[in-house]
């Protein structure tokens, strides 16, 4: 080849070049050593010159998103994604159904009726004081004449005794039981005369 054939291919490759540029054209093809299957299949599978460019950044990227999709490692990783999303639902599920099971099963209803089973009487007749006591304000406790008559018992079996369980129960006051005694010595007053 002479050197005038020389300056017009390259004279003719500029200017295709600049064409290039003009239109904003990319160019696919494959640098030569890789295989033309290779250059069909990125052709074939190129839907537009977007799939080379990742949405973060302006530069493209070498492997083409359909082509990296399926990989057995993204593959296995979605299969465990999935089975740990089903765990967290079921045990979501299950924390709820229970959750609901212990509302129910906390109330002061059914505390009272499995005290009456397993509760002798006379403690019986405590805790149920101590729970309608417990949510009032300590100068607005009312107590049923059995709760003053157990607590008068047990006060007149042991005052210090009764002291030490008014700190820790709702038990009536002294005051409260020396004013029961004087009621309960008057009815007996009546009954004999």
């Amino acid at each position: 080849m002479s050197s005038e054939e020389n300056a017009i291919i390259a004279i003719a490759l500029a200017l295709s070049l600049d064409e290039k540029k003009n239109q904003k054209s990319i160019d696919y093809s494959i640098s030569s050593g890789t295989s033309s299957s290779f250059t069909s299949e990125k052709s074939r599978c190129l839907d537009s010159p977007l799939d080379f460019i990742s949405p973060s950044s302006s530069k493209g990227c070498q492997t083409l998103k359909a082509w990296s999709e399926k990989t057995p490692r993204k593959v296995l990783l979605r299969h465990q994604l999935k089975i740990e999303k089903e765990a967290r639902l079921k045990a979501e599920k299950t924390i709820l159904a229970l959750s609901n099971q212990l509302a129910e099963f906390n109330t002061v209803d059914n505390f009272l009726s499995l005290c009456e089973q397993h509760l002798s009487p006379s403690v019986l007749t405590i805790v149920k004081s101590h729970m309608v006591c417990k949510t009032r304000n300590p100068h607005g406790y009312r107590y049923t004449n059995d709760m003053k008559q157990l607590a008068l018992t047990i006060y007149f079996l042991g005052p210090s005794v009764y002291r030490l369980l008014k700190s820790t129960l709702s038990l009536p006051s002294v005051r409260t039981l020396r004013r029961v005694n004087s009621i309960l010595i008057e009815l007996k007053e009546l009954n004999k005369s």
